[in-house]
């Protein structure tokens, strides 16, 4: 297909693309692959415990001793692997990560087998028996390490990759599928296992998890391989990722050169020294992950991704010292087994939970909600350390771990989407490794306490320091809401919690400014319209900003405008009633953050309308960055104005519409967000540039405490309303979808006004007073943008769509200002 093609698709009509591109035979592979990989581990994960009190009884030394192993290794080599699947392509990751994992598996299963043959090994030949001893934990740490890498590529990037493009939907199905095929696993592995050693034997169990994995290896190899091969967005990103590794490793060798040749220059008699010094420390920081570990510590979702990893320093889990200790106090292998299956189904109906919870509060709230709910079934368990019979204890033990689960894997895919919404693709698995490790580090000091307090009478004493630790992490997360990590698409629902509480605190505040300026001034209050306050419209240039400068004007306030080129916007103040007492103008550049402040100065409130810089009139794909620019100063400049007590952001509807599931027939109100997806495939630049700038406006005034306010307005017709305006991009099926809605300026002016002064208004709110859903009415609105277009009779068999978007918010709030603004019928 030639350029020319490419360019006529593009134009084709939005109804006609199909939005899937997701194959259900790949994803069937994808699943199946990871099932086959995640059941050998789960398998060796129950067991093991089970191995190392049985060769070492009563005593849970040899279960720590390898918990620290495993847990070092991953603490240690974590971010190494996640800078690894970086720097190689997906298929060179792919190889190493199914070969050494099942090899390892295989060989740690046949030395345990050998340990367990010959039990009195370490009395007759106690070399041999250490020997067996550190080649099981070596190969069982190689195995975890192999399956970390497996996990960081398949979680954290190929699900990444493959719904990129998709609804936001798609992404959180696949996180909840893979994690509940993970958790299938731990129901039935542990379970067949624990079968297998009830009736048959330890030793039968280890014959049993190597001939899984040496049977199984290349099964999951071809699935793996034709997923890779199917999505094409895969190889696409494996290639760019080879080249931009490729190109910061030449850089990297400069600089190195560069620096060499520098300390080279410089004739000092220790050079030498210093040489060696300076290797060593490299050499240091590159075994220690230094520079892994600080691109993680930059990263916006660090405190979910501690929290997280607080909750491994806990043995309230069916981990190995827990199964240990449950196998101590006479619980059999098979019960033991089906109490960590039950916890699985648990954790499986937390993935058909997450979807449901996503879709109606944010992935953060979710979170909260999630680790509390944990938190409360493990007290649980804090209360079986009193209870007298050993076996009641243990069966109140296993039943609030069971029940925590659900809180548990929920948060699990709360934190994990936070990191795939807001890490940068080129840290994606960096971070994950990074993340992998400081999860082993809690994991390892859970091991280490599993050594120091190794006797299972004493296990109380770690369930209440593992219970501290789930409670910190659940006041970490909490404390999370004051940073900034919400990813974009989570601001709808910010709304409904953070600015509710606004608009509750605002009302109490006017009832109380009324009931004292009733009482101390009742002259005063007998005159609305003396209103002293200071305002600014930037951009005032625009029609909609000389509108509402004439209106401010008019209602008493002080009125700074604000535009870009102030030689020649000033005749469009000519003739403004005050214009000599009250109207300033500045000339304020969006991307100067002086200006800005120079303007807003004084100010209590902003009326922000972006104006497209003269140079950049026309709607393109560099549109977006410059509008999200120009929002991200003039909010910034605004948080940094202590007299700033509202903003009002005008945006548009193209901000709301444009869904991949536009077509599922609900109606869409001011909680809608287009899919910048979206935008980009079908090149809507003007609703990308508004849903990104907008998104960002939000994201930024929560961060900083900013009071505001935006107004989604339809197509604003006016004297400069023309068919070129890139609003209508995408007009015919905005039409079709009953969303093509236009708003008259004096309508416009006034929903501006009254989401200002009134002292409750929140959020967003949707302005249109009509949508163009009838032949007639596409006919009117052709003629009023195109004077040129013929005034034939419409046809008025294409039927009359059916409206689908809301403004009742906004009419609510605009029954109280008597201005003309027409109330639709809903």
């Amino acid at each position: 297909m030639d350029s020319t093609e490419v360019e006529e698709d593009s134009t084709q009509p939005l109804l006609g693309r199909s939005s899937s591109g997701v194959s259900a035979k790949l994803n069937a592979y994808l699943y199946t692959g990871h099932f086959l990989a995640r059941w050998g581990a789960r398998m060796w994960e129950f067991a093991v415990g089970l191995y190392m009190i049985s060769i070492w009884p009563n005593s849970l030394l040899f279960t720590a001793i390898y918990g620290v192993v495993e847990s070092a290794s991953v603490a240690l080599f974590g971010p190494f692997i996640g800078r690894c699947i970086d720097r190689y392509s997906y298929i060179q990751v792919l190889r190493a990560w199914l070969l050494m994992q099942n090899l390892s598996f295989v060989v740690a299963g046949i030395s345990v087998f050998l340990l367990l043959f010959y039990q009195s090994l370490k009395f007759t030949n106690f070399s041999a028996f250490i020997f067996l001893v550190i080649l099981t934990n070596l190969t069982g740490a190689i195995a975890v390490l192999s399956s970390m890498a497996g996990i960081i590529m398949i979680e954290r990037d190929w699900v990444v990759v493959i719904s990129s493009g998709k609804s936001e939907n798609v992404l959180t199905e696949m996180n909840s599928t893979i994690r509940r095929i993970d958790l299938i696993c731990k129901l039935m592995a542990p379970v067949f296992t624990g079968f297998i050693i009830s009736f048959i034997s330890l030793k039968a169990s280890t014959i049993t998890l190597s001939l899984w994995n040496a049977l199984s290896v290349s099964l999951q190899y071809w699935l793996l391989l034709s997923v890779y091969n199917g999505y094409q967005a895969l190889s696409e990103n494996s290639k760019r990722t080879s080249e931009l590794v490729s190109d910061d490793t030449s850089e990297t060798s400069l600089i190195s050169k560069d620096k060499n040749d520098s300390l080279s220059s410089e004739a000092v008699p220790s050079s030498s020294e210093n040489g060696y010094v300076r290797k060593g420390i490299n050499f240091i920081s590159k075994l220690i992950c230094i520079d892994e570990w600080i691109v993680y510590l930059k990263q916006d979702v660090v405190l979910p991704g501690v929290a997280l990893a607080l909750l491994y320093f806990t043995v309230l889990s069916f981990g190995t010292l827990m199964t240990a200790t449950l196998q101590w106090k006479g619980i059999p292998a098979y019960v033991i087994g089906i109490a960590r299956g039950v916890s699985a189904v648990i954790g499986i109906s937390a993935t058909f939970l997450y979807p449901v919870l996503h879709s109606r509060i944010s992935t953060l709230r979710t979170g909260l909600w999630s680790i509390w709910t944990q938190w409360c079934f493990l007290v649980v368990c804090v209360a079986s350390i009193w209870v007298q019979s050993g076996h009641v204890s243990a069966w109140i033990l296993m039943a609030g771990v069971a029940a925590s689960r659900l809180g548990l894997w929920m948060f699990d895919l709360s934190v994990m989407q936070l990191m795939q919404d807001l890490v940068p693709e080129s840290d994606r698995c960096v971070v994950g490794g990074v993340q992998s490790s400081l999860q082993s580090m809690l994991d390892l000091m859970n091991y280490i306490m599993g050594i120091i307090i190794s006797n299972p009478q004493e296990f109380s004493k770690l369930v209440i320091i593992s219970f501290s630790s789930v409670t910190l992490a659940a006041i970490l997360l909490k404390s999370t809401r004051n940073k900034r990590c919400l990813p974009p698409h989570e601001l709808k629902v910010c709304q409904d919690l953070i600015l509710r509480w606004r608009q509750r605190a605002a009302a109490a505040a006017a009832a109380a400014a009324l009931f004292v300026s009733l009482v101390m001034a009742p002259e005063a209050a007998s005159s609305p319209h003396q209103i002293s306050k200071s305002v600014c419209v930037m951009d005032a240039s625009s029609l909609l900003g000389a509108s509402l400068v004439e209106k401010l004007l008019n209602r008493g306030y002080t009125v700074h405008a604000a535009v870009q080129d102030q030689g020649t916007n000033l005749n469009v103040f000519k003739g403004l009633p005050n214009e000599s007492r009250k109207l300033k103008v500045f000339q304020s550049d969006p991307f100067d953050y002086q200006s800005i402040m120079d303007a807003i100065k004084g100010c209590s409130g902003l009326f922000y309308t972006f104006q497209p810089p003269q140079e950049q009139t026309v709607y393109d794909e560099f549109m977006a960055e410059i509008e999200v620019r120009a929002a991200h100063n003039v909010l910034e400049a605004c948080a940094q104005t202590e007299t700033i007590e509202k903003v009002v952001f005008t945006s548009s509807i193209t901000a709301v519409v444009w869904k991949e599931n536009r077509k599922s027939g609900l109606e869409l109100d001011e909680r809608d967000w287009s899919d910048p997806s979206i935008c980009r495939k079908f090149k809507l630049w003007h609703a990308l540039a508004k849903t990104m700038a907008e998104k960002t406006a939000w994201a930024l005034a929560m961060d900083r405490g900013i009071n505001m306010v935006s107004v989604n307005a339809g197509l604003l017709l006016g004297p400069r309303s023309s068919l070129s305006d890139p609003y209508l991009k995408g007009a015919a099926e905005m039409y079709e979808d009953g969303v093509l809605v236009t708003v008259e300026g004096r309508a416009l002016v006034d929903a501006h006004l009254s989401v200002f002064e009134g002292p409750a208004t929140f959020g967003r709110y949707l302005c249109f007073n009509r949508v163009i859903n009838r032949p007639d009415d596409a006919l009117k609105l052709a003629q009023m943008l195109s004077p040129e277009t013929p005034c034939a009779s419409a046809d008025h068999d294409l039927g009359i769509f059916t409206q689908r978007i809301s403004n009742k918010k906004l009419n609510k709030l605009m029954v109280q200002y008597q201005t003309g603004f027409q109330k639709l019928e809903q």
